[in-house]
């Protein structure tokens, strides 16, 4: 099931993705890839380039299309992608999966909808400032 968040055109949407660390105890415990997807497409990855290292130390990989408007805090947990500013086209669902070798684990699913500023003075949003999740 999918978390909903409502961001406002404009404003910022940040999305979460949680880490679990594998519990074979065979000391691979850094994930060795980080994906983010909105539907099919793949938008952003975290890689470690075939190296045990902390996800803060990995390599970042927007895709083309979106590296102007996309960011990853990925120094503490959980790790959050950032679409700044969001647009109308950017509705609907994504989702992160975190790779251990061969282990991949479908993590958290969102489907982020997006209003319009009217849309969020009606319904009260501006006034709560609650854009983001």
């Amino acid at each position: 099931m999918a978390n909903e968040i409502t961001v406002i055109k404009n404003q910022t949407g940040k999305l979460y993705c949680n880490l679990t660390l594998p519990t074979g105890g065979g000391g691979d415990e850094n994930p060795s890839q980080i994906r983010w997807y909105k539907g099919t497409e793949l938008i952003y990855m975290l890689t470690s380039e075939g190296r045990n290292v902390p996800v803060r130390q990995m390599t970042h990989r927007p895709s083309a299309s979106w590296r102007d408007r996309l960011q990853v805090r990925a120094t503490r947990l959980p790790i959050w992608l950032s679409i700044d500013p969001v647009s109308l086209h950017d509705q609907g669902h994504y989702y992160c999966t975190v790779h251990y070798g061969t282990d991949v684990k479908r993590n958290v699913s969102h489907f982020l909808r997006v209003i319009g500023w009217s849309a969020a003075r009606f319904s009260g949003m501006a006034a709560r400032n609650t854009y983001w999740a």
